[in-house]
């Protein structure tokens, strides 16, 4: 008896290990079909920020170029709210099949550092292609003295808590950019919210504060009028929008290099298939001179690559923004 019960164990053991190949191989072919079939009805790219915003002026330049090239109609679902979680939210849960698509900045994995969300921005996300990038640049009121950041930053030391910056508020993607910065350079600035990033370009220009960090599409317009000035930029080379400013880099900095970034993403689970699919039409799309020129016109540059170079940027950012509020205690409003 006992060496009949064996024999079943040893028989249904076999009969298991010969099934595998034949399920891994049924996954595959269903996994290759639903990308053979793709796509198969309309393509929704879900908008978690208001409009007008950067990463709603992508999706609605990718919604249009990509309808051709796939052969179904693609929208803009917007559904903004609560920093970009009610948007996110929906996007994480729709089906993993290529249909939902979803357009982000930082924000993305920023929200779940500051707080507790309904999704886990890398374990729910595949990764499919980042479309642009954009520096930012320090500005201070036009009367600052200082000819340098190293002469700004020596300023700001000696002024001590007297010295002070704007952000987009608490929390924020600029607040914390800027708190990244003070951390790096020893400083101890007074954090003084502004309502929006606009507003912190206003609060540097009319002397309410020593400096901000902003995007270089808000600052340029004040640049060129002489209200703001600009002592450096981030990233790792100069943007071809302010080609005179130094990155920090130059400017002695070199640890300091973060940038904004627009990425697409799908819900985790969606066929590999459909998301090598999607990053050659994004690339494709973005290599064009009319997606080229419509991206820069946003004060952005177009960025590619693969999805794993995504997704290796959203882990490295996650870990470098916890590490952050772990050490500074910011929590958003």
């Amino acid at each position: 008896m006992q060496e009949l019960t064996s024999f079943k164990g040893r028989r249904a053991l076999l009969l298991g290990g010969l099934a595998l190949p034949w399920a891994r191989a049924g996954a595959q072919a269903d996994a290759g079909s639903a990308a053979a079939g793709y796509p198969g009805r309309l393509i929704r790219i879900v908008m978690p920020y208001s409009p007008g915003t950067g990463s709603d002026l992508l999706a609605r330049m990718l919604a249009e170029r990509l309808a051709p090239r796939v052969g179904q109609s693609v929208i803009v679902d917007s559904k903004p709210g609560a920093s970009g979680q009610i948007g996110t939210t929906l996007a994480a849960g729709a089906a993993p099949d290529g249909h939902t698509l979803l357009v982000a900045p930082p924000t993305h994995v920023i929200n779940s550092v500051l707080r507790k969300t309904p999704y886990d921005p890398l374990k729910d996300f595949e990764a499919v292609a980042q479309m642009a990038r954009s520096a930012l640049v320090l500005i201070v009121p036009p009367n600052d003295a200082s000819p340098t950041l190293a002469a700004l930053v020596a300023q700001l030391r000696s002024q001590g808590d007297n010295a002070s910056y704007s952000s987009a508020g608490l929390g924020s993607t600029l607040h914390l950019y800027t708190a990244q910065f003070q951390h790096e350079l020893g400083l101890n600035m007074r954090h003084i919210p502004s309502k929006g990033a606009p507003g912190a370009v206003m609060d540097v220009a009319q002397g309410q504060v020593s400096m901000a960090i902003v995007p270089i599409d808000l600052a340029r317009p004040l640049l060129r009028t002489g209200r703001i000035k600009a002592l450096a930029q981030t990233g790792k080379v100069r943007s071809s929008f302010l080609p005179e400013v130094p990155t920090f880099a130059e400017a002695g900095q070199p640890a300091f290099a973060v940038e904004l970034w627009y990425g697409v993403f799908a819900p985790a689970r969606t066929p590999r298939a459909i998301v090598e699919r999607l990053n050659r039409e994004i690339v494709a799309i973005l290599g064009t001179p009319e997606a080229r020129k419509a991206i820069e016109a946003m004060g952005m540059e177009v960025a590619g690559g693969t999805p794993e170079q995504l997704a290796t940027l959203a882990r490295a950012e996650f870990a470098m923004w916890s590490a952050l509020v772990q050490r500074t205690g910011i929590r958003a409003e």
